[in-house]
């Protein structure tokens, strides 16, 4: 099998566990469990599954000394505050208008990369974040039902602000580790 064909196949893997992992979320929250605990079991398992990987594989489990405490914080901080307004939102809207809003971070990662002046305007780079908002707006068109109240709008847009944010200064503030070990100390951060 070719590193193509394999990528392909985990990328696919990656887009299903995703989406089964949202809804489940969404019925562990409907169930009555309440979401900070929901999101720090979803990123504890994660962690551990990242343990896990690298431990077969032979790779560090933590990152490089010096950004540790770093990882952790930007799990803890940053990318925890996003999934519990991400699935705070949930209980303001169905699951399809919560990502319709959610995913308008790539368009987000774009303006704030030309504004920060980190890329040029390409016709590619604009061409990807209308296709991500398409994409979304699919999601939403394709939905028995769309709904969301106004707090359920802030909260959405704020868990995709708090993820734009984080992709931008991650690598920055964490350029030697690697991406998998960042990924299981992030995911502990969440938890935490």
């Amino acid at each position: 099998m070719t590193s193509t064909s394999r990528g392909l196949i985990v990328g696919l893997a990656t887009v299903m566990m995703f989406g089964t992992v949202v809804v489940m979320q969404r019925l562990l929250i409907e169930e009555g469990i309440a979401t900070e605990a929901a999101v720090g079991l979803r990123y504890l398992v994660g962690g551990l599954v990242c343990l896990g990987i690298l431990a077969g594989l032979r790779r560090p489990v933590a990152p490089v000394r010096g950004e540790r405490l770093r990882a952790f914080l930007l799990g803890a901080l940053l990318y925890g505050m996003q999934a519990v307004l991400f699935y705070q939102a949930l209980q303001h809207g169905t699951v399809a208008t919560v990502s319709l809003l959610f995913y308008t971070y790539p368009a987000l990662i774009l303006i704030a990369s030309l504004a920060l002046g980190l890329r040029r305007w390409s016709w590619y780079a604009g061409a990807a974040a209308l296709m991500s908002a398409v994409g979304a707006a699919l999601v939403v068109v394709s939905g028995r039902e769309v709904g969301i109240d106004p707090i359920g709008i802030a909260l959405a847009l704020g868990s995709a602000c708090f993820v734009t944010v984080f992709l931008l200064i991650n690598k920055r503030l964490l350029p030697l580790s690697p991406a998998l070990s960042v990924s299981a100390w992030v995911s502990f951060g969440v938890a935490a």
